[in-house]
Formats: structure tokens, sequence, C-alpha cells
């Protein structure tokens, strides 16, 4: 059984976004919408994202890039698994 949530105007939310994977070519998100008042989770999603060059084909992010990235990437998955 599904509860659904009621939403109301003056309602404040917040879109929390987490970097789930991560590699040279593409970036996976996950979402959630949380209602501020009650902390109700009110939608989740995912969205995968790729990298390109100006003519639209699939690019490898450079190095230097990568590894800022992928660092804080590292350091918040670390965090994420002791909670």
């Amino acid at each position: 059984m599904q509860v659904q949530a009621v939403s109301l105007f003056d309602d404040e939310y917040e879109v929390r976004t987490t970097l789930t994977a991560f590699s040279r070519a593409k970036m996976v998100f996950s979402y959630e919408v949380v209602r501020l008042k009650d902390k109700v989770v009110l939608a989740t999603g995912t969205s995968q994202n790729v990298f390109t060059a100006l003519t639209g084909k699939i690019a490898r992010l450079p190095a230097e890039y990568f590894n800022k990235i992928n660092k804080a990437y590292e350091e918040e998955k670390e965090q994420r698994e002791e909670c």
C-alpha cells in the first residue's frame, strides 16, 4: 500500500542530490525531494549524465578535472559508508 503525501502551497522543500557513480565518461546522481516541516520524502529519482564534445559525441573528462571530482566523490562515499 502506498501512502500519498499532500503538499500545500506554502510548503518548503529540500532537494537532496548524491553523486552515486562517476567515471571519466559519466556521472550518475540520485535525488530525494523532502518536505522540510515533517521530513517526508515526496519523490526520488536518478539521472545519468555523460560528458560530450561540442559535436555531441561522448567524450572522456580530462584527467585534471576527473582527479578533482573523483577525490571528492570517494571522500563523500566513504563518509556515507561510515553512517
